[in-house]
């Protein structure tokens, strides 16, 4: 809220997480985008973060954020 996130935005978040992260997101009415993981880290995946930008605009959605959680 305090980034003004809300409808029409994309915010990029790991596929293997707590519900909590991507609910977060759409308690703001914004639009959650999940990413693949590494296997080895379980961190997010670069490419697949690239991919899900681009579907993102694909979908008019504008990418803001990436909600990132370190294992």
């Amino acid at each position: 809220m305090a980034k003004n996130v809300g409808k029409g935005d994309a915010i990029f978040v790991p596929f293997f997480t707590f519900a909590a992260t991507a609910e977060v997101v759409a308690w703001v009415d914004a639009t959650p985008i999940f990413i693949d993981s590494l296997e080895d880290t379980y961190n997010m995946d670069p490419k697949s973060l690239e991919q899900g930008i681009q579907k993102a605009k694909e979908l008019g959605l504008k990418p803001v954020g990436v909600i990132e959680e370190h294992r």
